[in-house]
């Protein structure tokens, strides 16, 4: 959620004092919370393999209306990977991955911003389709149950 600190000091926004005193860097966002500081690959490899899985989803039908469209199924292969291997460096601790994969870091949170941002953008038509159904049908039933109490 490193965007959120972003948009912080770009529209200046203060961090609440609960949330500064548990913050290493009084931000509001969750990977540098204490016990979250320095684990945030854990929560990436999490939301990575959820988005590879959301993938799969579509191979069920009850699940399909919230499955990540296959077009993305790139963007979840590459974070699994990137995000696994700093995962794993985490016990195996070699220089080179740590010198080539921490700075990196910042780019994987913003590919995990902008996929989170696509899935939206991909699945928008049928979100307004499902909502616009559920909300049709709740007004049909509010109007028959409007007209059975003034029958009765």
């Amino acid at each position: 959620m490193e965007e959120i600190s972003w948009g912080q000091w770009l529209f200046f926004f203060k961090t609440p004092g609960s949330w500064k005193a548990i913050n290493r860097q009084g931000e509001t966002n969750l990977h540098n919370l204490d016990g979250l500081w320095g684990r945030s690959e854990w929560l990436r490899l999490v939301f990575a393999l959820g988005g590879l899985f959301g993938v799969l989803a579509n191979r069920w039908r009850t699940l399909r209306p919230i499955a990540v469209p296959p077009a993305m199924l790139g963007w979840f292969v590459f974070i699994t990977l990137y995000v696994a291997v700093d995962a794993i460096n985490d016990f195996a601790r070699e220089s080179w991955i740590l010198s080539t994969f921490n700075p990196m870091s910042e780019w994987v949170e913003m590919l995990i911003g902008l996929s989170a941002l696509a899935y939206i953008f991909l699945k928008r038509d049928e979100f307004r389709a499902s909502a616009t159904s559920v909300g049709g049908t709740a007004k049909l039933r509010l109007a028959a149950e409007r007209t059975d109490h003034r029958t009765a």
